[in-house]
């Protein structure tokens, strides 16, 4: 895909070993399923992410804590991290080689797991500073950049939240909407590029080209793929991702932009009306049980 941009010491605690794929979570349709018992998973947490650093942040990014996250990040991932947040089109190819044939819902886990383990080992105050506006454009990033980076993230937060439960249980709708997100990127990437060209132009109807994008994403899903199997929900699955790109930037068009869905889904943000702060939802934590994931801790919402 086409993304703007082409051109502490914290420590995890544990060796990079610790972290791989196969230990932080065995493959759900591994032939052994004893040793999926037990394990557990972290969904990403919106509190730590995505739509949570967008015009946050300063630019007392730890430089070194940053460094030694990333590191173990591409250890993670088994792929070289070294400019994936200095080249956004990098770290767009990295998540797309990870999401492999014959597309089950263990590729996506492995994307999500990774982007776990690095938030845990920045912590909040460090995503805030590394990754936030400011963070990112003291960086040496363009603030056009900076803002594609979040909208990148806030769109794996859905992913890895309520986009992957909305997969998990639907083994063909994950193979179709993997397959489409990587297979369809010609024409996901043109709508993009024709919103981010919009938008610069005419950042004041910025809410009404987001929703031209998300409605690009839901006709990609829906058609490609998954037009067999379940194209309103891959459509929504589409839709959402864009909705939560776009959001990362302009987040007052969350009151306007919407997502036709055969389901609803409660929205990862909130408006406390007796504090007036605005609060944001850290999606549960799963367990692997019997090859099905279940909540093993619910989720919550915590103010900025």
């Amino acid at each position: 895909m086409s993304w703007i941009g082409d051109k502490n010491i914290v420590s995890m605690r544990e060796s990079p070993g610790k972290y791989s794929p196969t230990t932080l979570i065995n493959p759900i349709f591994s032939v052994d399923s004893s040793s999926l018992f037990g394990m557990k998973f972290a969904i990403l947490l919106a509190a730590l992410c995505g739509v949570a650093v967008a015009q946050f942040g300063t630019d007392n990014c730890n430089q070194a804590q940053f460094l030694a996250c990333n590191s173990k990040l591409g250890d993670f991932w088994r792929t070289d991290t070294t400019t994936a947040w200095k080249d956004l089109a990098t770290l767009d190819r990295i998540t797309q080689s990870l999401i492999v044939s014959p597309y089950t819902i263990d590729s996506w886990i492995n994307v999500c797991n990774g982007f776990s383990a690095f938030y845990g080992c920045l912590g909040q105050a460090q995503i805030r500073n590394c990754l936030g506006t400011v963070g990112l454009v003291g960086s040496g990033l363009d603030l056009n950049t900076a803002y594609a980076y979040q909208g990148f993230i806030a769109d794996w937060d859905f992913k890895c939240g309520v986009g992957f439960w909305t997969m998990y249980e639907r083994k063909v709708l994950t193979t179709c909407v993997e397959s489409t997100y990587v297979n369809y990127q010609k024409e996901t990437a043109a709508a993009l590029t024709s919103y981010q060209t919009a938008i610069t132009q005419d950042p004041a109807n910025a809410c009404k080209y987001a929703q031209t994008l998300m409605n690009a994403w839901q006709n990609t899903y829906m058609k490609g793929p998954c037009r067999t199997v379940n194209p309103a929900q891959a459509g929504w699955i589409g839709c959402q991702s864009a909705r939560e790109y776009s959001n990362a930037q302009f987040r007052h068009c969350k009151h306007t932009t919407t997502c036709a869905s055969p389901s609803s889904v409660d929205a990862v943000t909130r408006v406390n009306a007796e504090t007036g702060k605005t609060e944001y939802e850290t999606l549960p934590f799963y367990e692997i049980v019997n090859d099905k994931a279940v909540i093993s801790q619910a989720a919550s919402w915590i103010s900025e």
